[in-house]
């Protein structure tokens, strides 16, 4: 009873989603919009399947705005290349036309070649709106990504739009839910064999456990590296718990790795001396180059949505 309440209660949560609007112009600060997306293929619950609505603000306006949607990483698969240039094109113009990198039927529109859209990662959709009879443009996500609108008034002097988006609500970055998926399957397993582990060791040296059977307290670290590693992809960074976590999993495995080297050294000292002068070194420069580099893939990604939001990356658009 008590589960088929608890069902209840939580089913219509499922159904709820991340909504968000933002401003889409004519002006450079709001000529392309950004969002990092998980992506859904919720098919029986539209309200929130993943997805960026574009709609015009104004029927009263005149001309024609171009609009491109994209993930960032398809961004420099934008534009066609002049006959006999390296300089790409943006928009189709009348010269385009002349040039047979678009059709008349593409006036207005952003130009992305046939050979990009199939080596793109994700759908490219473009459109050239009349402002006059304006057009919803929907483009659904199906995947996690970075998520862009990019539009410039064409032909109209002005326009205004609004970049409606649904996502499936979640604390990680989209990036991190292939992780999330992975640790929620091997992370309990891996734990229940460590502790187990350590458990049977423990208990057959009558739970005398010292620095010299060493693969008891590696475990044991392990265990705790990926119990905290886990706990901090379910909470994220927004909580007071999720920070504390990413800094627990970065000491226990500091612990770890300091256990591993002492290991080593210990292993190095049984041996002859010309062992010991350059095992060690060539393990302690491993380890911390190994501990160094996982800290720094861990925050890149971080670093890179930083300058987007300066407007430090540069844009093909």
């Amino acid at each position: 009873m008590t589960r088929r309440t608890l069902l209840i209660f939580l089913l219509p949560l499922l159904s709820l989603a991340f909504q968000t609007t933002l401003p889409v112009d004519d002006t450079w600060a709001h000529h392309q919009q950004c969002i990092d997306m998980h992506g859904s293929s919720e098919r029986f619950h539209p309200q929130s399947a993943s997805s960026i609505l574009v709609t015009f603000n104004s029927h009263s306006a005149k001309g024609i705005a171009s609009i491109v949607i994209f993930e960032l990483a398809d961004e420099h698969l934008g534009g066609k290349r002049r006959p006999g240039s390296n300089e790409k094109e943006i928009i189709c113009t009348p010269e385009n036309i002349k040039r047979q990198l678009c059709e008349p039927s593409q006036l207005g529109e952003f130009l992305i070649s046939d050979h990009a859209l199939q080596k793109a990662a994700h759908p490219m959709i473009t459109r050239a709106v009349d402002l006059s009879k304006p057009i919803a443009i929907l483009y659904p996500v199906t995947g996690p990504g970075y998520y862009c609108v990019a539009a410039v008034a064409y032909s109209a002097p002005s326009f205004s739009a609004t970049m409606a988006v649904v996502d499936a609500g979640s604390r990680l970055p989209a990036f991190r839910s292939g992780l999330l998926g992975l640790y929620q399957t091997i992370a309990p397993v891996w734990m229940l064999a460590s502790l187990s582990w350590v458990f049977f060791t423990a208990e057959s040296t009558s739970w005398s456990l010292s620095l010299d059977h060493p693969a008891p307290w590696i475990l044991l670290c392990s265990a705790g590296t990926t119990g905290a590693r886990w706990a901090w992809l379910e909470l994220g960074d927004d909580t007071a718990w999720g920070v504390l976590l990413r800094l627990s999993w970065y000491g226990l495995a500091l612990a770890q790795n300091c256990i591993v080297l002492f290991t080593v050294h210990m292993m190095a000292a049984r041996g002859s001396s010309r062992c010991r002068t350059r095992l060690i070194p060539a393990f302690l420069a491993l380890f911390i180059t190994l501990y160094v580099g996982a800290i720094w893939a861990d925050s890149i990604v971080y670093v890179r949505v930083c300058l987007l939001l300066l407007n430090e990356m540069p844009n093909s658009w």
